[in-house]
């Protein structure tokens, strides 16, 4: 395993900065890109950029769409930003459709 190392340049003053120290020949550069190629390489299929792309696999029809900005903010809806966009995973909303479904069906047992 590559070690993540940094060092100091210059004296410490309030413009002093950290520069990455080379990797070794045996280490490979990871960026975020290629961590999620490698990690998942199915992330792009799974990601659903944009109100609009998660109304529509929720609900089917885009029209619908402040209903996911008011799930977003008044429920435990899976969805993250990137920059100012809304976006989900597939996979995860699934899950969650799933856990919720189990917690209603738990709730009405126990009624």
């Amino acid at each position: 395993m590559c070690p993540v190392r940094a060092e100091r340049v210059g004296q410490v003053e309030p413009e002093n900065r950290l520069q990455a120290v080379p990797p070794a020949d045996d280490c490979r550069v990871i960026t975020m890109e290629n961590a999620m190629n490698d990690n998942d390489p199915d992330f792009a299929q799974d990601l659903l950029r944009g109100a609009d792309e998660i109304t529509e696999f929720l609900f089917g029809d885009r029209k619908l769409r402040r209903k996911v900005y008011h799930l977003a903010a008044t429920s435990n809806l899976p969805v993250f930003k990137l920059g100012a966009m809304i976006c989900a995973r597939k996979s995860v909303l699934l899950k969650w459709i799933t856990e919720q479904e189990s917690r209603r069906d738990n709730n009405r047992k126990r009624a």
